[in-house]
């Protein structure tokens, strides 16, 4: 018997090609997965798929398409019979501060197009081919919970899904599809960099290592592992809760 915790699964991760999502997505292949990824960009994609297995899917397309979501979970299905896993990863970051006074309503809708509508549809459309016993784990954000001025649309966003967690575990018990989340705290990953140039990105690591009780960044592997034990039979027993991955920032503080 294998030893490896996904051995013979089927996972599906969207924003699986780069961050938390590809080192997830690593780490399941490296556990006995087959793997399958969405992004929205296709060089990156390639990139990813290369570190991957040569029986790995790659599809580059947007969680807030309804379309492009049916389409890739049905290459899924086509490819592989079925999805025992799934991690609803893709999400951005807010461009800038979001304060009630100032936030424009194109940004408001992109941040929402994406974390939310998103991951709402990811899970939908990955249902019809999910078996009992499947799992489902979403990566919300501590700032879910943190009142953190200038920065309520995306941490709006990730509330809802934080709802999503517990309201589609309870939907699913029947089904015996056990739903949780991951919730990174400040972790190195390229989205903290996408806005900004190396100074400021060194600005920003050194003020969040400052309000983390452990005094460093989290790594995108630290957090792929935590989605492992929500997305393998070591987590059997639980199922609507939110597991944190943020240094203590949460509880601690």
């Amino acid at each position: 018997m294998s030893s490896k915790k996904l051995a013979g699964k089927v996972a599906v991760i969207t924003g699986g090609n780069s961050g938390i999502g590809l080192a997830t997505a690593q780490l399941f292949h490296a556990e006995g997965a087959k793997v399958a990824i969405m992004g929205r960009d296709q060089k990156s994609i390639d990139a990813a798929l290369k570190t991957l297995s040569t029986d790995s899917l790659g599809f580059a397309g947007d969680v807030s398409s309804l379309k492009d979501l049916e389409t890739f979970m049905a290459k899924v299905n086509e490819r592989f019979g079925r999805i025992d896993t799934l991690f609803v990863n893709a999400g951005v970051t807010a461009n800038g501060p979001t304060p009630v006074a100032t936030a424009s309503e194109d940004e408001f809708d992109r941040v929402f197009a994406i974390n939310t509508k998103g991951a709402f549809f990811t899970v939908q459309k990955a249902l019809p081919y999910m078996p009992k016993g499947s799992t489902i784990v979403f990566c919300t954000s501590i700032v879910d919970r943190l009142a953190l001025a200038n920065a309520g649309v995306y941490s709006a966003s990730k509330a809802a899904v934080r709802s999503f967690t517990k309201v589609i575990a309870s939907e699913m018990l029947e089904t015996n599809i056990r739903v949780n989340a991951v919730s990174p705290g400040p972790i190195k990953t390229p989205i903290i960099g996408r806005h900004a140039d190396e100074k400021a990105v060194r600005q920003t690591w050194d003020h969040l290592t400052s309000w983390i009780p452990m005094k460093r960044m989290g790594e995108a592997e630290e957090v792929a592992k935590a989605v492992l034990f929500l997305a393998s039979d070591d987590s059997s027993f639980t199922t609507g809760t939110e597991l944190q991955v943020d240094g203590g920032r949460v509880d601690l503080v």
